[in-house]
């Protein structure tokens, strides 16, 4: 950093005698920031010179010691390899920081900076047919980055195979390290049992029924609708429109840092009217997103634009975007950076969203090492929003149509565990609104973190609140005055997910004790229990309507996501929305994520070969002539593989790992951090 003089400053060092940079270290002219990767031991003296913009300039200079020690031996970690079978996907399905990853996860530690894998045709080695060792790469909608190598593929070919992995660092000399698998694919079918997804009764008998619309791809194998991590996304709306993105068949040409977990190119799109129209993405860009639609058809994303950051090598820069009338429109970014996201659009083409700068931050709430900024475009030009207190990072994730904007800040520099845990941020964060021209913190129940997560047309905003000692959370209602407890069941935990106009949450929360989570909505003060469907022991509300319909998911005893239901709740009554799609329907659902006031449900599920794929269910009426509205036996359901190819055991294998970290999930079941789930065989407490 540098003061006095006229800035901007531009930087450098001096190549005099005595004076390097450590090898794989770059100093930005534009900033100061000496970044990168070391490759070489030893201690270095670097001089830094710095100019500022006058005519003629003023210069300074200064001295810098850098020291460079060993890394620790480079080692593979993986473990024993898993066998397979052909036709089905290798490895299974994983869920590491809210992604679904396929495959056999490999890991090394020690060495230097980054890795790259790869496995060595030596004699005697080979992979099996099918399968490929690469790197997984995903940025996330709020948080950024995580690779994952893998062995992963479709065995095509039965057999044993000894495959040998081998794992290279980035230090000059690089080191290397190698691991031998023994790999048996056995034939076709030899471990599949295919069996028929039944109805199980709820205890409501179905009232409407559902046309099911499978939204499709762009001739890859899965597509979606965005699920946040720390906040809710309307990607449906009144007028029956809905947002997304779906594969394609392209490769994506950035391989080590790919842009979904199928390592495909993936476009946005918009589906009306029985149409899916291709977005498309910004000029030179490769992939895009969509991740919120107005209520009059506008639509908020991110969009990759062709180029590579210049600070962070190797990662493909995104921008935000927004979506009018099919055409694209890029927002830029702030401070200089070279990524940004928009969460949220209204009616009167208003965005918010979140930009990297270039400022060195190792707090960064997005994760690139830069500081993260909240954001309001409007009228061409994109607005820092600032910060609470001395706080040095914001997100921007919700806006209404009176063009305020609600998110989360950090607060100060100290540290929050909770916040961490729950991929929020790293030091204490509160939640704000922001409104012409003045961030409000909504303060807080005493605790380190505070998160939003629903904003309505009223200015209210709901979410959840640790309390002091962070070891209880609480759902809030902010409604523009203070912010009030809503309460839970009894336990010490829940939060507020969904938000109406009518002043109406969704969400969840515990009873005593802790060991039991259901579905709460919140009205006039009360909080109801919404139950489960019958026989399981947890639920969880993502979405509610203007008529306080919600839609979530219930839970089997055990935490069983791969058993998990998609419901509705209506008028005190919980259905099993897979007991409602007249036809059967081709998609098991699991993710409902908006319903609109029209009772139309969006949301993810998937197909017999367990890809994910977006869906919309319509309500057919008595006179109905919607496609898929024929009356059908309930013998007549559709047949699902196992495991759908493992792909449903997400959920559980999600809670195992996540939820005793306290982590909130990119998968709305456990959003708000829940600290545990070991749902009761018992009954609910009356």
């Amino acid at each position: 950093m540098a003061s006095g003089g006229t800035a901007p400053y531009s930087w450098g060092w001096s190549a005099a005698a005595g004076s390097s940079l450590p090898p794989g270290l770059n100093l930005a002219s534009g900033t100061g920031v000496i970044s990168g990767i070391p490759t070489t031991v030893g201690s270095y003296s670097v001089v830094l010179t710095v100019a500022d913009s006058r005519s003629p300039a003023a210069h300074a200079t200064v001295n810098h010691t850098i020291t460079i020690s060993a890394a620790a031996t480079l080692t593979i970690t993986s473990g024993a390899s898993p066998n397979g079978v052909v036709g089905i996907r290798y490895g299974g399905s994983h869920i590491i920081q809210g992604h679904q990853i396929w495959g056999f996860i490999l890991s090394a530690t020690g060495g230097v900076g980054t890795y790259s894998w790869g496995w060595t045709p030596a004699s005697g080695s080979s992979l099996p047919p099918g399968l490929t060792v690469k790197v997984l790469f995903f940025g996330g909608s709020t948080r950024c980055c995580l690779y994952v190598p893998v062995i992963s593929g479709t065995p095509t070919a039965a057999g044993t195979y000894n495959v040998i992995v081998g794992v290279t660092d980035s230090g000059s000399p690089p080191a290397n390290a190698s691991a031998s698998y023994t790999i048996t694919v056995s034939g076709s079918g030899s471990s599949v049992t295919a069996h028929t997804i039944t109805s199980k009764q709820s205890f409501a008998q179905p009232r409407t029924r559902y046309s099911l619309i499978d939204l499709g791809t762009f001739g890859g194998p899965q597509s979606y609708v965005n699920i946040p991590d720390i906040s809710y996304a309307p990607v449906l709306n009144n007028s029956g429109t809905v947002a997304g993105w779906a594969d394609t068949l392209v490769p994506d040409p950035y391989p080590d840092v790919c842009f979904d977990g199928d390592c495909l190119v993936a476009h946005a799109f918009q589906w009306q009217h029985g149409v899916r129209n291709d977005l498309g993405v910004l000029s030179g860009g490769v992939s895009s997103q969509a991740n919120w639609i107005s209520s009059n058809g506008l639509i908020a994303g991110i969009s990759q634009n062709g180029e590579i950051d210049p600070l962070v090598p190797g990662f493909p820069e995104f921008r935000a975007v927004m979506w009018r009338n099919g055409q694209i429109t890029d927002l830029g970014t702030l401070g200089g950076g070279y990524e940004s996201i928009a969460t949220s659009v209204n009616g009167r083409g208003q965005v918010a969203g979140f930009a990297i700068n270039t400022t060195a931050d190792p707090d960064s709430m997005f994760g690139l090492g830069f500081q993260t900024r909240a954001f309001l475009w409007q009228n061409g030009a994109m607005q820092d929003l600032g910060t609470l207190g001395t706080g040095t990072n914001a997100m921007a994730l919700l806006m209404n149509e009176r063009g305020q904007v609600a998110g989360n800040s950090y607060t100060s520099s100290q540290p929050s565990d909770t916040c961490a845990q729950a991929e929020v941020g790293t030091l204490a964060t509160d939640a704000f609104l922001w409104d012409n021209g003045v961030m409000t913190d909504l303060g807080n129940f005493g605790g380190t973190c505070t998160f939003a997560f629903d904003l309505n047309n009223r200015g209210e905003v709901v979410g959840g609140s640790r309390l002091a000692g962070d070891q209880e959370q609480h759902p809030f209602l902010w409604n523009g005055r203070k912010l009030i407890d809503l309460g839970t069941f009894g336990g010490t935990l829940g939060t507020a997910i969904a938000l109406n106009d009518n002043s109406d949450a969704a969400g969840w929360a515990s009873y005593s004790g802790d060991q039991v989570f259901h579905a709460a909505l919140w009205r006039n003060g009360k909080i109801t229990d919404l139950g489960t469907v019958e026989g399981d022991s947890a639920s969880f509300a993502f979405s509610i309507n203007a008529l306080s319909q919600v839609v979530g998911v219930s839970v089997p005893p055990g935490g069983d996501f791969d058993s998990a239901h998609a419901f509705l709740w209506d008028a005190g009554l919980m259905i099993d929305l897979n007991t409602l799609i007249s036809g059967g329907g081709s998609l098991r659902l699991t993710e409902p994520e908006t319903i609109n006031d029209r009772g139309e449900i969006a949301g993810n599920g998937f197909d017999a070969d367990g890809n994910q794929h977006a869906f919309l269910l319509v309500p057919c009426d008595e006179q109905s002539t919607t496609e898929g509205c024929d009356e059908v036996a309930a013998d007549s359901m559709p047949q699902f593989n196992g495991n759908a190819n493992g792909a449903v055991t997400r959920r559980s294998e999600f809670f195992q790992q996540h939820i005793p970290m306290l982590r909130s999930s990119r998968h709305r079941s456990m959003r708000g951090a829940v600290p545990q789930l070991v749902p009761s065989r018992t009954s609910v407490p009356q």
